[in-house]
């Protein structure tokens, strides 16, 4: 080969091989977020945007700051101010400083269960700039049903939770009821293998999210949108044999109400100290930074017929009216929703309400998450309209009642003279 050949041969490589590390680096950016910012790089501004975004739980803190650093890498113009706030009067908080225009929030995070609320007080802007993104494509049906009233979007999906069962899977077996739970538990041998643990089974059984499943589909709250007072019902003999079955665990595993809250089981769990447990999302950090070998799984059915029935709760971001520029405002809360929601659970220990987003994981991370989602997929969303506290109250003072003792029949009688469907 002739030098003029070589040369143009050797270039000739370099050209393809620099082809093929650009595809590489692209396809690099893509992984690590790079399409993330897109959002912040469309909004053509002149001036310095300063927006306030409103919140209540300090686990937010590291992915606010994370986004707002993003954001304004991405475009100098955008500074995003993340304020903690107190959520006692949250919405009233908000309302009297946009009014008085002093320190008001523009974008701000809350329990979609508020929606009403916020929207007779006129503090909630349509999710419609970015609404061709929230679909059940990018978000499960609980989610968008959360983020919607009266058939409006309003709300940005922020992150969820739900009660499920995990288990210890050196030392214990997957289970579809609580009835093969208890065999399990009565056959259960001691060895080197199992010497840590302390407690075979035990949850909070006062807390009404996590035992809510255990109504076993048998109570309507707001429909299937959760936004229908006039939808309000209870089937008293599902109940009632939802209840039965529910007030047998007490004697089957020695379970004291008020003993044990979830922080505690969560805790024991992850030590390695007890094999089966009820938990949710806001403890799986905790569980998955541990050296437990586990696995998660729906909260088992409580008898033939008695299928467990999981409701999710949704935290969502709000745009203000009040705010200074709707535009920015808008696009922040996608950017806090849709656009760099990957990194939530990372910096914050809270799942994001979009799905798919375990990709850069490893596959039992990507596993769990997976379970975790499909639970969230088929979940149903708390009730968004005014005054549904009540009924989610009345069903905790029910349970507890049971649990301590009281006639079945009696309990559910009187839980059940409470839903009257409202106009």
């Amino acid at each position: 080969m002739n030098l003029f050949k070589k040369k143009k041969a050797i270039n000739c490589t370099r050209k393809i091989a620099a082809i093929i590390i650009g595809i590489v680096f692209c396809f690099s950016l893509i992984g690590c977020g790079e399409n993330a910012d897109k959002t912040a790089k469309s909004i053509q501004l002149e001036t310095l945007k300063k927006v306030t975004v409103w919140y209540t739980n300090d686990k937010y803190t590291p992915y606010l700051e994370y986004v707002a650093n993003q954001v304004n890498q991405a475009n100098k113009l955008i500074e995003i101010k993340p304020q903690l706030m107190d959520s006692e009067n949250y919405l009233e908080n908000i309302y009297n400083n946009s009014i008085h225009g002093s320190d008001a929030p523009d974008v701000y995070i809350m329990s979609a269960d508020q929606l009403e609320k916020a929207n007779m007080m006129g503090l909630v802007l349509k999710n419609n700039t970015y609404a061709s993104y929230y679909n059940e494509k990018n978000f499960s049906k609980a989610a968008i049903e959360a983020a919607t009233f009266d058939n409006e979007l309003y709300g940005y999906p922020m992150s969820f939770n739900i009660p499920f069962m995990v288990y210890n899977k050196d030392v214990a077996q997957k289970v579809s009821t609580f009835d093969e739970l208890y065999q399990y538990s009565l056959n259960y041998k001691m060895d080197d293998k199992n010497a840590n643990i302390k407690q075979i089974f035990d949850w909070d059984v006062s807390n009404m999210f996590i035992n809510y499943c255990f109504s076993c589909d048998s109570i309507d709250i707001g429909s299937e949108t959760g936004d229908d007072i006039s939808s309000l019902s209870v089937n008293k003999e599902i109940l009632k044999r939802a209840m039965e079955q529910y007030v047998k665990q007490k004697e089957q595993f020695g379970i004291v109400r008020g003993t044990n809250i979830i922080d505690d089981t969560s805790t024991k769990f992850a030590e390695g100290t007890m094999a089966y447990t009820i938990t949710d999302v806001n403890h799986l950090k905790e569980i998955a930074s541990s050296s437990v070998n586990y696995e998660i799984i729906k909260v088992p059915k409580l008898a033939d017929g008695l299928e467990t029935a999981l409701m999710s709760e949704n935290m969502d971001v709000f745009v203000s009216p009040y705010a200074d520029d709707i535009e920015v405002a808008k696009a922040v809360a996608h950017c806090l929703s849709y656009d760099y929601a990957d990194i939530m659970f990372e910096k914050s220990g809270l799942l994001c309400a979009k799905n798919s987003v375990s990709s850069n994981k490893n596959a039992k991370d990507r596993n769990t998450k997976d379970v975790i989602y499909q639970l969230f997929n088929n979940s149903k969303c708390q009730a968004q309209f005014m005054g549904q506290t009540y009924y989610y109250s009345r069903y905790e003072i029910m349970i507890h009642k049971v649990w301590d003792g009281e006639d079945i029949t009696t309990a559910v009688d009187a839980f059940a003279a409470d839903f009257v469907p409202q106009k």
